[in-house]
């Protein structure tokens, strides 16, 4: 579609990661498919860094040159995604947004939820001064909480603002994208509303991931008959590397070959670390944060990766999934959503087990590393899904295409 350049506002306060900042991020690759097809992109950000809990650099960030511009509003520091002092920064974090879009000019709006407050106030005020909006689904709050507490009376009472916010961003937005189907219908799930969407997965930057393997693929040492059991990501409340950790002190009396990895770092690292320890899973390792081409190569040298959720949660399709995909590994998945469970079977690319049983974690691996040849299928099949469907330089023109058949 040939138009004269218009101007974007891509809003995420918590995911907005820089290829500097080690980062793969969804909303940098939208900024660039943006800016790549015609746009004036204003990518806005905060100025603390939600995954490592720090203050960005921002004079290096401005010494770089992306292809676009980027903003930052400030952001009160929290020590944890629960923390109540998150909740303080957002608020703040709110305020310093519609600020922003008070002070310049946007043809066009797309902001991420979470959270909810932020969509909540970006997508009123765009209702309010006519500009299209388009909200993104990354996660859903407060349905992805709901599994801290379990009374379902103290659920509506703690919660009650964040369904509130939700629905005020679903009500005032123009469109929806998820990066799921049920991220993406939940947008319409109360208000009814006939609005247009689509479903964009997370996915992964292909040629970055291909080219951390090519970089690091030989500095990474495995021996001979090691067979390596990978988690990358969170270690939080809502990932389930306790039961990892349990199986993997079973497996290593049976199996000293099994080793498992544990790349990423979060509130709990400390104490799953000494819970190893302590039980004498001496096959497990904590890497701590390993920067993402690196982790891709790690992902790339082992046999099975492990989408590792505690019951209850409400994710879906996760940030996580496209490298895994993308690292010719099976996949053990213990996240419960049904949409994603059916994606493993109908393509054959894991196995769905029950999450926090130790004893079906060990047989599941056990028996995958005693069928290399079904493995081996499966991890293909991975890759060639990863490469139709998660590749975020073909799939997020779609979200460009939704943008533009608002104006």
């Amino acid at each position: 579609m040939k138009m004269d350049k218009k101007k974007i506002a891509i809003i995420s306060l918590h995911g907005a990661w820089l290829p500097y900042e080690g980062h793969s991020s969804r909303f940098y690759n939208m900024a660039k498919v943006f800016s790549d097809r015609g746009w004036e992109v204003d990518l806005i950000s905060g100025d603390y860094e939600h995954f490592e809990k720090r203050r960005r650099n921002l004079e290096k960030i401005q010494e770089l040159n992306y292809g676009f511009h980027t903003s930052f509003v400030h952001v009160p520091p929290y020590k944890k995604n629960t923390d109540p002092k998150r909740e303080v920064s957002n608020y703040v974090a709110k305020k310093g947004v519609i600020r922003h879009l008070q002070a310049n000019r946007y043809d066009a709006v797309y902001c991420a939820i979470p959270p909810n407050n932020i969509a909540a106030g970006v997508m009123k005020y765009c209702h309010s001064h006519r500009i299209p909006c388009v909200v993104d689904v990354e996660d859903l709050w407060p349905e992805g909480m709901t599994y801290l507490v379990k009374n379902k009376a103290l659920q509506k009472l703690i919660f009650s603002y964040y369904f509130k916010s939700a629905e005020t961003a679903y009500k005032y937005t123009d469109a929806v994208v998820g990066t799921s189907d049920d991220y993406t219908l939940r947008a319409t799930k109360y208000n009814h509303r006939d609005i247009p969407s689509k479903t964009i997965f997370v996915g992964t930057e292909l040629d970055l991931f291909d080219n951390g393997v090519k970089e690091y693929f030989d500095e990474i040492e495995k021996p001979e008959n090691d067979y390596w059991v990978s988690y990358a990501g969170s270690i939080s409340t809502s990932y389930d590397i306790r039961t990892l950790v349990l199986a993997a002190k079973k497996l290593y009396e049976i199996d000293k070959d099994i080793k498992v990895q544990i790349l990423g770092t979060g509130q709990l690292k400390n104490e799953l670390e000494k819970l190893s320890k302590d039980i004498g899973a001496n096959n497990v390792t904590f890497y701590g944060y390993i920067k993402y081409p690196k982790m891709a190569a790690y992902l790339s040298k082992s046999d099975i990766v492990i989408n590792s959720f505690v019951k209850g949660v409400a994710q879906s399709f996760v940030t996580k999934i496209g490298d895994y995909l993308s690292s010719e590994s099976v996949i053990i998945n213990t996240l419960e959503n049904p949409l994603f469970k059916d994606f493993i079977d109908r393509n054959m690319v894991g196995i769905n087990i029950s999450p926090g049983d130790v004893d079906i974690l060990v047989k599941t691996i056990l028996d995958i590393k005693g069928s290399p040849d079904e493995a081996h299928e499966m991890a293909l099949r991975g890759r060639k899904i990863a490469e139709e469907l998660f590749d975020k330089k073909v799939a997020y023109q779609a979200a460009v295409d939704l943008v533009e058949s608002l104006l």
